[in-house]
């Protein structure tokens, strides 16, 4: 359900969620093709430049061991994307039959033959590099088909350290020069506004590591994009480099070669630093944590009061309910309220036995004895909150009294070693009654997935789980079990536990018909597939492919116990189908419809509903992308042949006006229930939402019964594209997508409303790291001491050598960084240098600027700490699934060792980044209008051994791109 892009304008990104473990497919995603499990990794290496061929990734070039770039597609589509000739995903053969050799001069070079399994397209690629460290990419392309087409290829996405903020020279075909800097910070997300240069044959880019040379001949015009803040790079920085969508002649050879010259190898550096340092000890290395007035998602309606309430030992929590029938769920709420309190206050409450031995001072749950409203499902949520001489939670059911007892959670207030809960009165009640988000199972991810489940879907009242699991180790088929992405189904009983603990229902999705790699990947499979050589959709003309789905599904209903189950069916004819004679005479609506009647019966006769996706049942004007009917007479016909009790769950992208999203109004009115599908980008979930909340309201306000019964919308479902797996690499990977569950909870509760990211009371990535790390230090405050980096400190903020900083020849700098003892966000630093001038000790990476920088830095330490809390920054932004730029050793005295990472995107994050991340919160940033925003995040580390002396910290680098700057260190007690 993850588009493969077009980097061109944003309403032509249909077509498909084909990632790219695929080789030579779009890098950074993580699908499962036939070639990922017949063909291994190519290389192909001369000079110090090395091609590596193959997944994941598709294509990375590395000069020096050092990334240059990575990830490659090549589509040939028609007109508007509504349809694939070609794409390498459906030609894994190539890999298989490509050509690699070496000539008598040193020149490595491989060919590829390329082949559309369905006709249309055939050309051949190559991949040349000789040992002048020159790198030849070409291509001949022949459109074989009579119809209309567009080829796009993506050569690679370019590191952005090795260019941003240097200079160029670019000439055109009739010689004209332009010269101009490579932005140092990205301005737009348009494509026209971002590109850097097309169409040239020559440019000249003065690079950290040297002049890259590149010249280009032939009918595609080469182009180069700062992709850095485009919404389809999924949080990835880079510079897309290669041919945007241009018109491709039929029976025409197309022809076009790009030669990138590299320079020659930097000398390394030696360095190592062995230091002195000191310890200032700080009664509040921590300061107390300032929990600023406001609740997520926003209430209804909300009166802050000046009288808290203090929570004592002597507190108690009581049930107060005339429904004996549900007062057992109730009192369950009552215990987690307590438990709530324990967790984040330390501080154990009493359950009352009755009423009658509740003493004055009581959190009372009440559950009120009356109906909600009929016809408005949002109001079974609704609940009132009272915090004055007692705390009261009050609802007329389960649901609003769980909702309620969310929202308590987030009132407690440490202060001066006391505990208090914010005065307040709330009224509440959602404006859309589902609320969910989407993501998939993952290998080894229990801790991760109920911690998200626990601590941001269920605190922020989201109330459903759409929990894509193919990938589950099932009992039915252990062949296809899957090495890296293959969850236990104990592991999966524990997500799905939690979430009902939290009041969130889980519906399995298990895809069937198109997206079956899951399925059909496996070489035993293979032949279950309608296209066999591109192994995407099964053959519905086999039975086999029911029996083996059949007995999944009844697994996954008998593990999660579900009232619904989500069957996708999404994307099916983006690419070569039908494709086996027998499927195409049955024809592709014919064959959607059967397959979705034949599971929707077998679900039926469970008492299960399902779900599907809504594309292949929208027409060209019936949606604003995302329709894959072929007519709008075609959709209306597929529509009429469904039941009217399958829900549709309607997604789209784009992040047009509210109005602008009418499908969901098309599924409302042909009878059928959907929810707003939307993605990770602000405004598609903001607007979207906000054209869901008008369609509840019209649904609800529409009674029509009998046959014209009209459809409602319920709701939102977040979804996540973040490969096929959900663990701590995805995590990691893809910090906006799992950030992005914050948003849409606001969204979905207040319906929309604001629908400017820029007017909601808070900034959602921040709040996802406060609640995401507010459990590794006490909200109250703590003692600590200050790391004094004085005498390792190597490179000055202020610096600007030669009209350069860290290389920007824009003449970047960070001279309005603090000095001396200052606090970043609630922790207390010693910043060595002055002001105008601070300083932090540089480790050595390839694109540092010309010096002796260490590779290796010993801190010694010689105390104790329950956490070591870091000022850190990367220099530049690189591939946050990558290497680590470098390791931290954390020795204690008696021997113990301990070894943190730095990961880019996970637990450091580049200068330029001034986002959140997942586990490193911002400590300080810029706001200099005009200038390159510069950002320093902090990783606290949770010391786990904490009664230990730690003896020294020792960084080494691993000589990458990106470098490690370490501003400060404190450890709190």
């Amino acid at each position: 359900m993850k588009r493969y892009i077009s980097v061109g304008n944003k309403s032509r990104r249909c077509l498909g969620l084909l990632f790219a473990v695929s080789a030579l497919c779009v890098a950074g995603a993580s699908h499962v093709f036939a070639e990922a499990t017949t063909t291994r990794t190519k290389d192909l290496e001369a000079g110090g430049v090395r091609a590596i061929i193959g997944p994941p990734g598709g294509l990375r070039i590395e000069v020096d061991g050092i990334l240059f770039s990575q990830g490659c597609s090549l589509y040939v589509v028609r007109p508007g994307w509504r349809g694939r000739f070609y794409g390498y995903e459906d030609d894994w053969r190539r890999l298989v039959n490509a050509e690699f050799n070496r000539r008598a001069d040193g020149t490595v070079f491989a060919e590829f033959k390329l082949q559309a399994s369905n006709g249309g397209f055939e050309g051949v690629q190559t991949i040349e590099i000789k040992s002048d460290r020159t790198l030849r990419l070409s291509v001949d392309a022949l459109l074989t088909t009579n119809e209309a087409a567009i080829i796009e290829h993506k050569l690679g996405g370019i590191e952005p350290g090795w260019i941003v903020g240097r200079s160029y020279e670019c000439a055109g075909p009739d010689s004209a020069k332009t010269t101009g800097l490579i932005p140092s910070y990205p301005l737009y997300k348009e494509l026209d506004r971002s590109k850097v240069a097309s169409g040239f044959s020559s440019m000249r880019i003065n690079s950290r590591m040297g002049a890259v040379d590149i010249t280009t001949t032939g009918s595609g015009p080469i182009s180069l994009v700062d992709y850095r803040l485009n919404p389809f790079a999924d949080g990835q920085k880079y510079f897309w480099f290669g041919v945007l969508e241009t018109p491709i002649k039929t029976r025409e050879h197309f022809r076009y070669e790009v030669a990138i010259k590299f320079p020659p190898p930097k000398p390394p550096s030696l360095a190592e630093t062995i230091t002195t340092s000191g310890l200032e000890e700080n009664p509040q290395a921590l300061k107390p944590e300032v929990v600023p007035d406001r609740i997520i998602p926003t209430p209804k309606k909300l009166t802050w009061r000046n009288r808290d309430f203090e929570l004592t030992s002597q507190t108690v929590v009581m049930v107060e309910t005339a429904k004996q029938e549900v007062r057992s769920a109730a009192e369950q709420i009552a215990r987690e309220v307590a438990a709530d309190v324990m967790r984040e206050c330390v501080l154990k409450l009493e359950i009352a036995a009755s009423a009658q031995s509740a003493p004055a001072g009581a959190i009372v749950l009440r559950l009120l004895d009356s109906k909600t409203s009929p016809g408005k499902p949002n109001l079974e949520e609704e609940y009132r909150l009272v915090v004055g001489r007692t705390i009261t939670l009050e609802s007329k059911t389960i649901a609003g009294l769980r909702a309620a007892a969310k929202t308590l959670r987030q009132l407690y207030r440490p202060r001066e070693g006391r505990i208090f809960v914010r005065g307040c009165e709330i009224h509440d009640f959602p404006s859309l009654p589902m609320r969910g988000a989407h993501f998939f199972s993952g290998k080894d991810a229990r801790e991760l997935q109920t911690r998200m489940v626990r601590d941001i879907l269920g605190a922020l009242k989201l109330n459903t789980l759409v929990y894509q699991c193919d990938y589950i180790k099932w009992d039915a088929q252990p062949e296809i079990h899957h090495a890296k992405f293959g969850m236990n189904k104990d592991d999966a009983r524990a997500v799905n536990d939690e979430a009902l603990r939290q009041g969130i229902e889980v519906i399995p999705l298990i895809n069937t018909f198109g997206h079956s790699e899951w399925l059909l990947a496996n070489p035993a499979n293979r032949e279950l597939a309608d296209n066999p050589m591109a192994p995407y959709a099964y053959d519905p003309s086999n039975p086999k492919v029911y029996e083996i789905c059949g007995r999944i599904y009844r697994e996954a209903v008998a593990l999660f116990q579900p009232r619904s189950v989500h069957i996708g069916h999404d994307e099916i004819t983006i690419a070569d189908f039908p494709h086996r004679d027998v499927n195409k005479r049955a024809g592709a609506t014919n064959l959607i419809v059967n397959d979705v009647l034949h599971w929707h019966k077998f679900l039926a006769d469970m008492g299960i509903r399902t779900m599907i996706w809504g594309d292949l049942f929208l027409g060209p004007n019936e949606a604003n992308g995302d329709n894959l009917a072929p007519s709008d007479s075609e959709a209306a016909l597929r529509r009429s042949r469904l039941p009217k009790d399958i829900f549709i769950c309607d997604w789209h992208y784009g992040s047009v006006a509210p109005e602008k999203f009418k499908s969901l109004r098309v599924f409302n009115d042909d009878g059928f229930d959907a929810a707003a599908c939307t993605w990770f980008v602000p405004e598609n979930i903001l607007n979207f939402t906000r054209a869901a909340g008008i369609e509840y309201e019209r649904g609800s306000n529409n009674q029509t019964a009998g046959k014209n019964a009209k459809g409602k919308t319920l709701g939102l479902i977040q979804t996540t594209w973040a490969g096929y797996s959900f663990d701590s690499g995805s995590f990691a990977s893809n910090p906006d997508q799992y950030m992005a569950y914050v948003l849409a909870a606001e969204a979905a509760w207040t319906g929309g409303i604001p629908n400017d990211v820029n007017k909601l009371p808070f900034d959602y990535r921040r709040e996802f790291s406060r609640l995401w790390n507010r459990r590794l230090l006490p909200s109250a405050g703590a003692s600590g001491w200050m790391c004094n980096l004085a005498a390792a400190a190597n490179f000055g903020l202020g610096d600007i050598a030669h009209g350069e900083w860290l290389g920007f020849e824009s003449g970047e700098n960070m001279s309005s960084f603090p000095a001396g003892e200052c606090v970043l966000d609630r922790y207390a630093f010693k910043i060595a240098g002055s002001p105008g001038n601070a300083k932090a000790v540089l480790l050595s990476a390839q694109f540092n600027p010309e010096g002796q920088w260490p590779r290796k830095v010993t801190i010694p330490i010689g105390a104790k700490a329950r956490a070591l809390v870091f000022a850190v920054a990367a220099t530049f932004a690189a591939p946050s699934a990558d290497l680590p730029i470098a390791h931290a050793v954390v020795v204690c005295k008696d021997g113990t060792k301990s070894q943190i990472a730095w990961r880019i995107g996970s637990n450091v994050l580049a200068l330029e980044d001034t986002r959140e991340g997942t586990e490193a919160p911002t400590l300080w940033k810029t706001g200099d209008e005009g200038r390159m925003p510069i950002a320093v995040h902090g990783y606290t580390w949770p010391n786990p051994s904490p009664d230990k002396i730690i003896e020294k910290i020792e960084f080494a680098s691993t000589d990458q791109g990106s470098g490690l700057i370490i501003f400060g260190i404190t450890g709190i007690k």
